[in-house]
């Protein structure tokens, strides 16, 4: 499991999954190394490992650093949604809201 935020969906598993494939491949078809790769793309060599190894996600900066590396970007593209995203709250919030405008 991934360091970081809370438990992830299943569908956050597997866009972060295919992202580090992605990444792998890249890796694969360039014939960089590990420590090329992660010196051209000015990360650290541990954090492209744990990365890659799964044991931690990489932030979009870091991801977009590597894409740039590899002379790729990231970019987002609109699309239909298949289901509405909609997310969860972790706990409940607390307010004084008694409906009435000025009321405490």
């Amino acid at each position: 499991m991934t360091k970081g935020r809370g438990k992830r969906t299943e569908k956050e598993v597997e866009l972060i999954d295919s992202w580090r494939e992605i990444v792998r491949d890249l890796i694969t078809e360039t014939g960089n190394s590990q420590l090329k790769t992660a010196c051209g793309a000015n990360i650290s060599l541990r954090t492209l490992s744990d990365f890659l190894n799964g044991d931690t996600c990489l932030s979009l900066a870091k991801l977009e650093q590597l894409l740039d590396f590899f002379g790729y970007d990231l970019e987002a593209v609109k699309r239909i949604p298949s289901e509405p995203y909609i997310r969860k709250r972790t706990r409940p919030v607390a307010t004084r809201c008694t409906g009435r405008a000025g009321a405490m």
